[in-house]
């Protein structure tokens, strides 16, 4: 009779932490989720451009916020849009409430644009240098960043 209720409860257990882990990991995990799941995007945006190409029908939203906020409340499963941009809010504004997937599914550059001939651009590209060598770095990049 002990070995029984021991086994049903041992059963019961793992049957609830089971439950409980597939929902707080939520609906979407990677790329292949987005297909089965309702995302947004910021409108003429890039995210939106790509979810497009691929296939997946996104819900477009005017601003990033709008479109988080959606997330929180449980309108939509994703949001698609820059990873750097998408950790700054996440991190500024919806601290704890959202969780950002690592990794990028389209590569992206980012630039500065400069006027030609302009004296800028050497300095510009030195104080990019150092600060990325100085421990300040590492910090920002941590705080604004990941």
């Amino acid at each position: 009779m002990v070995f029984s209720i021991i086994f049903i409860a041992g059963f019961t257990a793992n049957i609830t932490s089971s439950l409980v882990v597939n929902e707080l990991r939520g609906k979407v995990n990677g790329f292949n989720d987005l297909y089965h799941a309702k995302v947004g995007s910021v409108s003429q945006s890039e995210g939106f451009d790509f979810l497009t190409k691929q296939g997946i029908a996104a819900i477009p939203f005017e601003s990033i916020k709008e479109g988080l906020d959606a997330v929180v409340n449980g309108n939509i499963d994703a949001f698609v849009l820059n990873e750097l941009v998408l950790k700054y809010q996440a991190k500024k504004e919806f601290t704890g409430q959202l969780q950002v997937l690592p990794g990028t599914y389209d590569q992206y550059f980012v630039s500065m644009a400069f006027p030609r001939n302009t004296s800028l651009r050497k300095p510009v590209n030195k104080a990019l240098l150092k600060l990325m060598q100085s421990k300040n770095w590492t910090e920002m990049s941590n705080r604004y960043i990941q």
